[in-house]
């Protein structure tokens, strides 16, 4: 098999605070947006309808309105229509299904991702994987042995773990995207 050699990127909020995740009801609402976003048991038409997600104080109503990504907790990213619209062939990437996002009284439709792609990323020796030193962080594999935007972790165990390529990066930047960025470590 050919192996590309890829730069990998975390995806950030783009705002100062730490406080810059998206909070759903706990329970049966979280447990399904995660089943659909991260584990990947659910299909867009089994979530419940009316999802609506609120802001972590660090996010404010003007911020919202001009932020492209947003995430929940366990790895789950939510996109912009401004994202979904602008970059070329995402949507053979991603399952999307619609979500309002509130801040300060303010509502936002925005996207739950499913990311389709499930790749070997990490080193699992290096990252501690399945042994006893799983506080050793995440550690990617430089080689890589498909082409993608973006893509999860494909072991169960590290399932929340996703990254994006340069190539993902790029569109964003062309179409001046509010996403941030972050290199991820290599093994």
């Amino acid at each position: 098999k050919n192996c590309l050699a890829m730069t990998l990127y975390y995806l950030k909020t783009n705002v100062k605070s730490a406080e810059n995740a998206v909070l759903y009801s706990q329970g049966k609402i979280y447990d399904a947006i995660y089943d659909f976003a991260v584990s990947g048991t659910l299909q867009s038409d089994q979530l419940p309808k009316n999802l609506y997600g609120k802001c972590q104080p660090g996010i404010g109503a003007n911020e919202l309105k001009r932020l492209d990504y947003l995430h929940s907790f366990g790895g789950v990213p939510i996109f912009s229509n401004n994202l979904l619209g602008s970059i070329k062939d995402i949507s053979k990437e991603v399952d999307f299904v619609k979500t309002i996002i509130t801040a300060e009284g303010v509502e936002v439709e925005f996207n739950i991702a499913k990311i389709l792609p499930r790749v070997k990323l990490l080193d699992y020796k290096k990252s501690g994987i399945s042994t006893t030193n799983f506080l050793a962080g995440n550690y990617f594999v430089r080689d890589i042995e498909e082409s993608f935007l973006v893509a999860r972790e494909v072991s169960p165990l590290c399932q929340s773990t996703f990254v994006v390529s340069s190539k993902f990066r790029e569109a964003c930047a062309q179409k001046h995207l509010n996403v941030g960025f972050k290199e991820v470590a290599y093994s």
